[in-house]
């Protein structure tokens, strides 16, 4: 559930861009072709006067087929580094973790499949991701943590996604541990 919403939260803002840069010039054309309406207040126009949604297709073909146009002139006039963005696989990480009762933290550099005890609390660390991005560097890693308490059967207690930049988007709450990813290195 937790990748899905991080994979259509990073689908809706890659889409958002584009579409503000050509929305400005849509909604001016949309008011000149209401003005020119408005005006025109018998139905003799002459070619001059035609607005936008006059080319015999439904108004919502218009629109659409006039944003995607636009948003495309504007994809183009963007600099090559902000369309596309680079991850690279690393297959180590650097994690912090804290006891929040002692106040006590180490820092934990894992490899890939490595597991290490933090008090009672075993970390595995499955992937790590890095967005190489000098204006919004992300460090992603897909963590296990598991419960290992005395005379009690180990109980999972995370698997997902912890992200440097967003400490609360990941879901793990625990009263005595916190962890946050570093980087990977």
């Amino acid at each position: 559930m937790t990748k899905f919403i991080l994979v259509l939260i990073s689908v809706l803002i890659s889409y958002i861009v584009p579409i503000s840069y050509g929305f400005a010039d849509l909604y001016q054309k949309k008011e000149e072709s209401v003005f020119t309406d408005v005006l025109d207040d018998n139905d003799s126009r002459d070619s001059s006067q035609l607005d936008v949604f006059d080319t015999g297709e439904d108004e919502d073909t218009a629109l659409a087929d006039t944003t995607s146009q636009q948003s495309n002139n504007k994809l183009n006039d963007l600099p090559e580094s902000s369309i596309t963005t680079q991850v690279q696989e690393f297959y180590k990480v650097k994690l912090i973790a804290l006891n929040k009762i002692t106040a006590k933290s180490l820092e934990l550099i894992l490899n890939n499949g490595e597991s290490r005890f933090f008090g009672n609390m075993e970390i595995t660390m499955h992937k790590c991701f890095k967005v190489l991005d000098d204006y919004n560097p992300e460090n992603k890693a897909l963590i296990t943590l598991t419960d290992n308490k005395i005379d009690e059967d180990p109980v999972q207690i995370f698997q997902g996604w912890m992200f440097s930049s967003s400490i609360s988007l990941s879901t793990f709450e625990n009263p005595v541990y916190e962890l946050f990813v570093k980087e990977c290195i």
